[in-house]
């Protein structure tokens, strides 16, 4: 007969118990790490320093989630190269989330390929070992470090002996991250600076692998210089603009309101007694640039880029523009400020334009 025929005659027998049917709940199995696995980008790749993150899911003998926790999970994570565990008491954390599930992140700060072994008891989980790779971080002026000739030594281009002419100073850079990773890849901006009784800037070739190199010979004027080596990316404000100080008083110590504009070109609530702006540009080519400060006439502007003195209103005016031009080298960051003063309790309007070698015109 048909299933359906056998229950009706079951039913009219009655030979069903009382209560029947029963509920039963089959749970999950004990924990096995053979079936249970992981997933996550921080099992993969990472950057030195940043939080790296990856899930754990348990499961038992038959493949099932696990629905506690509570589970023996060891996490051992080492850098290959150098074989330095990272400490699990205060680099790694291990926190259930849900189902059997668990969440881990870690901090890793030595650059190269990297081992993360998941353990469940005594056991390594399904595709444990995994091999991230962490990069290394940006690069950070203090830790990186500069070797040559050029850095102690250096004859001017006009000078000989034994009619040879003088050799050519050179300088190396090595780009290292605040954890002193040397980094694996190029694309900072390091700049020498020699500054004497002529100054000489010198922009550094990108050799990939965190190595710049560069070669320089000095004018015909002789003496004591300091040579100095920066990277521009310091100078950046974390991604271009200027950085913007909004006081309360004239006298730039109350400080209010603090942030980075892209583009100088705002209105100043009268709030504010007084702002500042300071930062860097960095020219595109070498030739004469111009620079113009725009404002209403409740403000009095100054403005000095590389130290020189451009605008500087220090009697009130009407509404119109304050201009002048310096020459700058192409490549070279230098220091802007932008001082603004109110005069009335009314909102002003300010722009900062520039223009030069290798920029549109100052419209």
């Amino acid at each position: 007969y048909g299933l359906s025929e056998v229950q009706n005659t079951l039913s009219e027998l009655g030979s069903e118990l009382e209560g029947s049917p029963f509920v039963v709940r089959v749970s999950d199995g004990r924990v096995e790490a053979s079936t249970s696995h992981a997933y996550g980008v921080g099992l993969t790749h990472t950057t030195a320093g940043v939080q790296a993150f990856f899930t754990i899911q348990a499961r038992d003998e038959a493949g099932n989630n696990r629905t506690t926790g509570g589970d023996s999970i060891t996490v051992t994570i080492r850098h290959e190269e150098s074989s330095t565990l990272v400490p699990s008491d205060t680099h790694t954390k291990i926190e259930y989330l849900i189902n059997g599930s668990y969440r881990v992140h870690y901090n890793a700060t030595v650059a190269g390929n990297t081992t993360v072994d998941v353990h469940i008891g005594a056991k390594s989980i399904h595709g444990s070992p995994f091999r991230p790779y962490v990069s290394p971080s940006v690069a950070h002026a203090a830790n990186c470090h500069a070797q040559g000739v050029g850095l102690s030594l250096a004859s001017t281009s006009g000078s000989t002996t034994h009619d040879v002419h003088s050799a050519i100073s050179n300088v190396t850079v090595y780009a290292r991250d605040r954890f002193g990773n040397l980094l694996d890849r190029g694309g900072d901006q390091f700049v020498v600076k020699l500054i004497g009784p002529t100054s000489l800037y010198v922009r550094l070739q990108d050799l990939g692998r965190g190595l710049y190199y560069s070669e320089y010979i000095p004018s015909f004027i002789s003496g004591a210089y300091d040579l100095s080596v920066d990277l521009l990316h310091t100078y950046m404000n974390g991604g271009g603009g200027l950085l913007g100080e909004f006081y309360h008083d004239h006298s730039y110590s109350k400080l209010a309101l603090e942030r980075v504009d892209a583009t100088v070109d705002t209105a100043i609530l009268p709030l504010y007694k007084s702002v500042r702006y300071s930062g860097y540009v960095v020219p595109v080519g070498t030739g004469p640039y111009h620079f113009e400060v725009r404002t209403n006439k409740i403000i009095r502007p100054r403005l000095r880029v590389n130290g020189i003195q451009i605008v500087d209103i220090r009697e009130g005016y009407e509404t119109g523009s304050r201009n002048g031009t310096i020459p700058l080298i192409g490549g070279i960051p230098y220091k802007i400020i932008l001082e603004l003063s109110m005069l009335e309790m009314e909102i002003g309007s300010v722009q900062l334009l520039w223009s030069g070698a290798g920029l549109p015109g100052i419209d």
